[in-house]
């Protein structure tokens, strides 16, 4: 029965964000969901026919919460965590709807929602995973990062703190850090560049989910460096639908210019920036947090810092806590609530649409 993290979480995430967490890779290379069907699943699944029930609603339960409690050290290297899974909460042809809670010292800490299919036995956290079989023990390597050092006070401060965030375009969790960033300040937005994962082959940019991916990934380096004052009015019209056409128009996005970039060696050189900087942190997945030169263990740090993860709060958190002075934006309010994944007309959305993950 596999588990497809689906859900809103509040600071850790179970599946991805423990990779993220702890050091376990959970991207994907997958093709991306159509982005007019109902993406209730990560960017790398696709969608499976309606299936006879194999597992009831009590041995779904069962059988999640079972593999939790066995495999929670291996999944996050803290020995002090648990979860609790004890009810669904919605069921469709496919698979089950169940909240999972993390606990800590017998006090719910977060609380996610996972997917649990009606049939084939097995768990998706990013990678997949047999439910009857025990998670490998974490290695040294793997083992959190000191809670104290993650928090507001303790953290590195600079005069001009730089976040870099690397995404792919019709990545659903990439989509979901767009959403988050455009809704920042825009003094903050100053200290924040988005940059793109992928690579050129014989002169034609790639992309994880295939040309149509590689192509808006290439659209929107070439406004970001050519059109820089437009980039976040095309990015907020585009994460909405992923309407192209219509964004270009609304953004005011001057085409000629545009087309220009991307035929252009020039346009190839700015993409080829992108990968490489990608490849000297070793990217590997959408999205994926740089700040002041070291990866953001985006979970360990939302709880660290009390914000939503995923969510602007969060970032605008992050961000704020690096500067040796604070700029009045950082007293902005933002929204504290987790962004909506992969294309929404509105910033947040609940139940399954509010994961965190990476594809």
């Amino acid at each position: 029965m596999p588990i497809i993290i689906s859900g809103i979480i509040a600071g850790l995430l179970l599946g991805l964000v423990f990779g993220l967490l702890f050091g376990i890779s959970l991207s994907s290379q997958q093709p991306v969901p159509n982005q007019n069907e109902n993406n209730n699943a990560s960017c790398n699944i696709e969608p499976t026919p309606s299936l006879a029930p194999v597992l009831s609603e009590e041995e779904a339960v069962s059988k999640a919460q079972q593999f939790f409690s066995e495999n929670i050290f291996a999944l996050t290297g803290n020995k002090d965590l648990s979860t609790k899974v004890d009810s669904v909460e919605k069921e469709d042809d496919f698979a089950y709807t169940v909240p999972v809670e993390l606990v800590l010292n017998d006090k719910t800490v977060q609380k996610t929602y996972v997917l649990v299919t009606k049939s084939t036995g097995k768990i998706i956290l990013g990678n997949v995973f047999d439910l009857d079989e025990a998670l490998p023990t974490p290695t040294p390597q793997s083992s959190p990062v000191p809670q104290e050092s993650l928090k507001c006070e303790n953290m590195e401060k600079t005069e001009k703190p730089e976040l870099l965030a690397f995404v792919v375009s019709y990545c659903p969790f990439g989509i979901q850090m767009q959403r988050i960033i455009n809704e920042l300040p825009a003094e903050l937005k100053e200290n924040i560049k988005v940059h793109y994962i992928g690579d050129i082959v014989d002169g034609k940019v790639t992309s994880m989910h295939g040309d149509k991916e590689a192509q808006e990934n290439f659209r929107q380096i070439c406004i970001r460096e050519e059109q820089p004052e437009k980039y976040w009015k095309y990015v907020g019209c585009f994460i909405k639908e992923g309407k192209t056409t219509e964004c270009l128009g609304e953004a005011e996005i001057d085409l000629n210019a545009l087309n220009a970039c991307m035929d252009s060696d020039t346009g190839l050189n700015y993409a080829k920036a992108d990968f490489d900087l990608a490849n000297q942190y070793n990217i590997t997945g959408s999205p994926t947090l740089i700040l002041n030169g070291k990866r953001v263990q985006e979970s360990q740090s939302a709880v660290a810092l009390g914000k939503t993860m995923r969510s602007a709060a969060m970032v605008e958190e992050l961000l704020c806590c690096s500067f040796s002075k604070e700029p009045d934006a950082c007293n902005e309010k933002v929204p504290e609530e987790a962004a909506a994944r992969s294309f929404s007309q509105t910033y947040s959305e609940s139940g399954a649409n509010s994961g965190s993950g990476q594809c």
